[in-house]
């Protein structure tokens, strides 16, 4: 983890550099997207070991997951 919300943001500026040095046309890295990462890498790691979830597991916007938790 980051020790301090500097270095947090210090390294989501570093992805973002690393981003745009190496996509095309040049893009940055949202930090939404730096933010939710490591949940990312993790969810990844348990499809690649336990393949069988992946029929039950899928992305979905997180407005559309809220009202459906609530019940709308």
């Amino acid at each position: 983890g980051f020790t301090t919300i500097e270095a947090w943001y210090a390294a989501h500026r570093r992805a973002s550099e690393v981003a745009k040095a190496t996509s095309d046309p040049p893009r940055g890295v949202s930090i939404q997207a730096f933010g939710i990462f490591a949940k990312i890498r993790e969810i990844d790691a348990v499809l690649i070991a336990r393949p069988e979830l992946r029929r039950r597991i899928f992305e979905s916007h997180p407005e559309v997951a809220f009202c459906r938790l609530n019940g709308d």
